[in-house]
């Protein structure tokens, strides 16, 4: 029999953009030129074409991730105030965050600049969260739920403004709530950051 577990929260989407040696000449050279705080060089979508004059037309807000990676969250549920509801022989119950197991992945501001010591690397995050309260849901295989054997992996990335949620196992198996969709929300603001 099948157990749905529905999880409503915020969702956000968020990216990291990063600029390392000539890259980071050539926005110091701009700020100084046009006398800008370099914090304040990019604030988001609306400063991508300034950015290609400056960096090289090649450059994409969404991509150009650097030393991250694939360090970008996109379309993630918030952690913060989640609520979680097991429907179980069609009867619907919250399930509290301390009757689960929460497991915490870190990503720290200093280990990315320990990284980068002596490149002159800077970066922005940026990103938007939904205006409203979004529901997803996944399917638990199983007669009989133990909320113990339910385990939320989240994420807590110091470049962002919030820690958000990864993903589930139960039982030691992944679940699968699917793709996603984008949502309608508004930008948080832009943190600068720089690696000396």
């Amino acid at each position: 029999m099948a157990i749905k577990i529905k999880l409503l929260t915020y969702h956000m989407s968020g990216w990291i953009v990063e600029f390392s040696g000539e890259e980071t000449k050539s926005i110091r050279d701009y700020c100084n030129e046009v006398d800008e705080e370099i914090k304040y060089f990019f604030g988001g979508p609306n400063e991508e074409e300034t950015v290609r004059e400056v960096v090289g037309e090649g450059f994409d807000m969404y991509e150009h991730c650097g030393s991250w990676h694939n360090d970008n969250a996109n379309y993630v549920p918030i952690f913060d105030g989640c609520k979680i509801i097991v429907e179980d022989n069609g009867k619907e119950k919250d399930l509290s965050i301390d009757d689960i197991n929460v497991k915490e992945n870190k990503k720290l501001i200093d280990e990315w600049k320990e990284n980068n010591k002596g490149k002159d690397t800077i970066a922005y995050s940026f990103g938007y969260e939904s205006n409203d309260l979004l529901e997803i849901e996944f399917k638990i295989d199983s007669d009989d739920f133990d909320a113990s054997k339910l385990t939320m992996f989240i994420v807590k990335n110091e470049f962002y403004p919030y820690r958000y949620i990864d993903y589930f196992k139960y039982d030691g198996i992944d679940c699968d709530w699917g793709d996603i969709e984008d949502f309608d929300g508004e930008y948080y603001n832009t943190d600068y950051f720089e690696s000396k």
